[in-house]
């Protein structure tokens, strides 16, 4: 009964997670772009996910976001190289061609289950600071 009851608590913290994570991005969902965007996450790896385990789960995040819509669009890892400057050594990064495409792939249902499935993500975005960005142009 107590290993049951365990699991019941681990089951229920993290949908809690998932749901403040959820909450999250659907209030910087008001603030989405109508046109192509990049989004940008600075973070630092815990102790105990390493480059590997992340790129796994970003591939499989990458295959997820595919299979929802977009084929040209891709989480990237980066990392520091040479001095680093700031407390980030890594940046996950990627490219999306406006609201829908964006919307569409985060609600997916394929997209959310191989989310769920890595609590590595809950780590990693615990203390990641997380932008959009729009090209500049010059005014014509």
């Amino acid at each position: 009964m107590k290993t049951l009851n365990r699991k019941l608590f681990q089951i229920a913290i993290r949908l809690s997670l998932l749901a403040a994570m959820a909450a999250a991005i659907m209030a910087q969902n008001e603030a989405l772009p109508d046109g192509p965007f990049k989004t940008s996450h600075l973070l630092n790896l815990p102790v105990d996910v390493t480059e590997g385990a992340f790129l796994s789960v970003l591939s499989e995040m990458n295959q997820a976001i595919a299979k929802a819509g977009c084929g040209t669009c891709r989480y990237a890892l980066f990392k520091v190289y040479g001095q680093q400057n700031g407390p980030y050594s890594y940046m996950w990064e990627a490219t999306w061609p406006g609201v829908a495409v964006y919307t569409k792939v985060h609600s997916d249902p394929g997209y959310q289950a191989a989310m769920n499935r890595h609590p590595e993500f809950e780590k990693v975005m615990k203390y990641e600071i997380y932008n959009r960005y729009v090209e500049v142009l010059p005014k014509k």
